[in-house]
């Protein structure tokens, strides 16, 4: 199990909250695939103050444990009784004790049978941060709390920092790069036992680097003028501030990446329709077997298996010719 040094494990992202937890585990033997992925909203959790409703985090970690499959819960939003003075949903509790007394009964419940815990996700944005500024260090007080809380309750159980998700500065995003920096400057290195990312395509081969479009060997009519538009970019970068910092016998978890493909996409994904679903499954299996060859990957959670509808199903795989590419990239 890929803690610390650890190896590889190709892993995908499942509908499996009040989904089908069958089918979707059926589907993942089938692609021969050992990890997967469910997002756990907190305030959906744990609506009424101490009263979680574990049915369907039970129902996962059942069906899951029982066919061999690893599970990453990464554990977002809070109640609104956690943030009585701030409003929605979309942001850490007031007080964040909260969220790491909330994953620490997580860790508590199943040890052993959870393989991790990602400590909230693409923190970077400000409509996954509501309420609070998007600073680093903010973040680092959440994830130090939630890495004592977990670690005390289960200590084998592996604690990924929240993935960034790529993006330049603007009003409402920090660049990832600078952001995970930030990270390590506010002790990254001690509260994590692999370091989250989302290193997302668009519409460019996994292969390609900003620096070939800055040079002039690449080019394409949109999402190519910043590093954050490249997966190999994003991938490299970001491993070039572990190394900075001395993380360096620590794994990279991509616990999200993808190539949407869709011929009517949706509005502010029209880069979809210049990947094609032959395209798409080649530059999944592509950029797999480049994590896997990195050396520095722990899991490569693919996004998505089976949420079709809305704009998340312009990167399902279910369906699609990628699904019969990952039986052969397992030799399924």
């Amino acid at each position: 199990r890929p803690a610390g040094g650890g190896s590889f494990m190709l892993g995908i992202q499942a509908n499996m909250w009040q989904g089908d937890k069958e089918g979707s585990a059926n589907a993942i033997q089938d692609i021969g695939f050992a990890l997967t992925k469910q997002q756990i909203r907190w305030e959906f959790a744990e609506s009424e103050r101490g009263a979680i409703q574990w049915q369907e985090m039970d129902g996962i970690i059942n069906v899951m444990s029982s066919r061999g499959i690893n599970v990453l819960f990464s554990v977002v939003t809070s109640p609104t009784w956690a943030r009585p003075n701030k409003g929605g949903t979309g942001g850490p509790p007031e007080d964040f004790n909260l969220y790491a007394n909330f994953v620490g009964q997580i860790a508590s419940r199943y040890c052993g049978r959870l393989l991790a815990i990602e400590v909230w996700n693409e923190q970077n944005l400000q409509r996954e941060w509501e309420g609070f500024p998007l600073d680093p260090a903010s973040y680092m007080d959440l994830l130090r709390r939630a890495y004592a809380s977990i670690k005390a309750a289960c200590p084998a159980m592996l604690v990924i920092s929240g993935a960034t998700t790529p993006a330049g500065d603007t009003d409402v995003a920090r660049d990832d790069i600078g952001y995970l920096r930030g990270m390590y400057q506010n002790g990254l290195a001690n509260y994590s036992d692999g370091v989250g990312i989302h290193p997302s395509g668009f519409a460019n081969p996994p292969e390609v680097s900003f620096n070939d479009w800055a040079s002039g060997r690449y080019d394409a009519p949109s999402h190519v003028n910043h590093r954050s538009f490249y997966f190999r970019s994003t991938l490299e970068e970001s491993r070039a501030v572990m190394v900075q910092f001395g993380d360096t016998n620590k794994r990279l978890w991509a616990t999200e990446f993808g190539w949407a493909s869709s011929q009517s996409p949706y509005p502010g994904y029209e880069y979809a329709a210049r990947v094609s679903e032959a395209q798409q499954a080649e530059f999944t299996v592509n950029a797999f077997r480049m994590m896997a060859n990195s050396g520095y990957v722990g899991g490569a959670i693919l996004w998505n298996l089976n949420y079709g509808f809305g704009e998340m199903s312009q990167w399902q795989v279910i369906g699609r010719p990628v699904y019969g590419r990952l039986k052969e990239l397992t030799g399924r």
